[in-house]
């Protein structure tokens, strides 16, 4: 994944005018800004604005979920990742879950029958068996 680093630079520009000490003359509290400062929040003319960080236009993610943890894990990252991905009306999302089980000694019998049917019934797309 590329990392993007992006530089900000910002820019003030403050004026003052000066003023004479007259005797007998009221003399202004503080600063006075000179007739063609630029109001503060904008870029003085011929200035260029910083240049705006590019949308992101992909989120790819994956997570190793401990077998013990992986009911409270999974509701965590739809709770936490997957909500906050479905709420922004432009996205197209999709949810992919891949499961590994490896059995030295072979799996059981009674593990393949309640694991192949679960499977045919929670709609998966792929279940095989080596």
């Amino acid at each position: 994944m590329k990392n993007t680093f992006t530089a900000l630079t910002l820019l003030a520009s403050v004026s003052f005018a000066a003023t004479l000490d007259v005797p007998g003359q009221p003399q202004p509290l503080g600063p006075t800004p000179t007739p063609n400062a630029t109001p503060t929040g904008t870029v003085p003319t011929g200035w260029s604005q910083p240049p705006s960080t590019p949308k992101s236009k992909a989120f790819y993610g994956s997570a190793d979920v401990a077998p013990a943890a992986a009911k409270m894990r999974l509701v965590q990252i739809a709770e936490e990742i997957i909500a906050v991905l479905t709420a922004d009306p432009n996205a197209e999302i999709k949810v992919s879950v891949e499961i590994r089980a490896n059995f030295p000694n072979g799996a059981q019998d009674q593990t393949k029958r309640a694991v192949s049917e679960n499977t045919r019934t929670l709609g998966f797309k792929t279940a095989e068996w080596e």
